[in-house]
């Protein structure tokens, strides 16, 4: 625990769902975040149609998505620490709306060329990158201290399941509907969830959660080198890379010649999906605050998932394996968000989030476009293989460096 930092009790994980205006802002959770992750599938998919499956226009695209994410997050956090984060939301949801209902009557006017789709990556990445961290952070406005640790827990898991959820629900619409039509559904969620913030107040007297807090945890981000800050701040890394490169395996599978192609895209992405929803009520069973060791652990499944998937053929099989990564990445997302908004104090709510954000997608805008050359170079399941291993050992090397500094502290209080 990082010192001064006194934990919320936690108790049943849907406590918070008691407040009137707590459950407005997770209905607008569940469609905003969903429609980012819908859109960003979607444009993935766009740019597989449009290049004919490139791997590197893939990277590109999915990259550019993400670039702002690492420019202006740190900038998104601030501004939530400083002003209204329900007027922030409001307005970069708004546009979202516009700019989706754009690229849809593009879509459907087959007018969307290359750089057009990358043009689109940027400007829907924006308001992803200014709102993700105050999404985040806005929960201690909202409820009292005494559920607190209910409302951050359950906040985070919809964060993270809209992640696999999100692009499960566009899959779908894309099998069924096509691309435009993904766009026109996220527009149609992004104003729905507009409404949802309308109706929400924070509670009487402005942050009131900060206010109950017992005193101390004021020195804000002095302590991000303490393990209570880098274990989850460095598994978020970690589990983007992880998750990044299995989701750009996924079209890269499929064979966008075949006709049956994105309702082979859609299922796999499904099984993700429907295995995030079953990590969503794992996490949020779990009573107490994750530890680093079960942060690490949980970090560690994950890895060893994505090189057991690299290895499945394609089918049921490779479906079962997809569906159990989503449960293992559902699990340690929502654990580390939890564990880092708990320890972390309230007066850096926005920024704290903004840097689990930022090391989330920092390796998306470079790490993209380099594993889409890597398979079209060695294969998808080979690139996605090395990719696993990869996490895998920096995790372990993690988890070794916090037993040592575990040992080392030991030893030193006995002298």
């Amino acid at each position: 625990m990082a010192p001064g930092v006194v934990m919320a009790e936690r108790r049943s994980p849907f406590q918070a769902l008691a407040v009137v205006s707590y459950r407005w802002f997770v209905l607008a959770q569940v469609l905003g975040n969903g429609a980012m992750w819908m859109h960003r599938t979607a444009h993935v998919w766009l740019v597989v149609q449009i290049s004919g499956g490139d791997g590197v226009a893939v990277g590109v695209v999915t990259g550019l998505q993400y670039i702002s994410m690492i420019l202006l997050g740190l900038s998104g956090g601030a501004l939530g620490d400083r002003f209204d984060k329900r007027r922030i939301m409001l307005m970069t949801q708004s546009v979202v709306v516009l700019a989706s209902v754009v690229l849809a009557v593009l879509i459907a006017g087959d007018a969307v060329t290359l750089p057009i789709a990358y043009v689109f990556a940027v400007l829907l990445g924006v308001p992803g990158a200014l709102d993700a961290p105050v999404r985040l952070a806005y929960p201690r406005q909202l409820v009292p201290y005494r559920f607190l640790a209910a409302a951050v827990g359950l906040n985070g898991a919809v964060f993270q399941l809209a992640r696999v959820a999100g692009p499960a629900l566009a899959g779908g619409v894309i099998a069924f509907s096509g691309t435009a039509a993904v766009f026109a559904v996220v527009a149609l969620f992004g104003l729905v969830s507009c409404l949802a913030l309308v109706r929400v107040r924070p509670l009487p007297g402005g942050e009131k959660a900060e206010a109950e807090e017992p005193a101390g945890g004021r020195r804000g981000l002095a302590d991000l080198r303490a393990p209570a800050y880098l274990v989850p701040l460095l598994g978020g890394l970690m589990l983007g890379i992880g998750m990044t490169h299995l989701q750009l395996a996924i079209p890269l599978l499929v064979d966008s010649t075949e006709k049956d192609a994105a309702g082979s895209f859609g299922a796999l992405t499904a099984m993700i999906g429907a295995g995030g929803i079953v990590g969503a009520g794992l996490a949020a069973s779990l009573r107490s605050e994750p530890t680093n060791r079960i942060l690490l652990a949980w970090s560690a499944l994950f890895a060893t998932v994505t090189v057991l998937v690299s290895t499945l053929p394609s089918g049921l099989i490779l479906a079962a394996g997809l569906f159990v990564a989503g449960v293992t990445m559902q699990v340690f997302g929502t654990s580390a968000i939890s564990a880092l908004q708990l320890r972390s104090p309230a007066n850096v709510q926005g920024r704290m989030m903004a840097l689990y954000v930022i090391a989330f997608f920092v390796w998306v805008p470079a790490g993209a476009p380099i594993f889409g050359w890597f398979a079209n170079l060695v294969g998808a399941r080979q690139a996605l293989g090395v990719s696993g291993l990869v996490c895998l050992a920096v995790v372990g090397l993690l988890a070794l460096s916090f037993l040592t500094g575990r040992a080392v502290t030991r030893e030193q209080h006995r002298e």
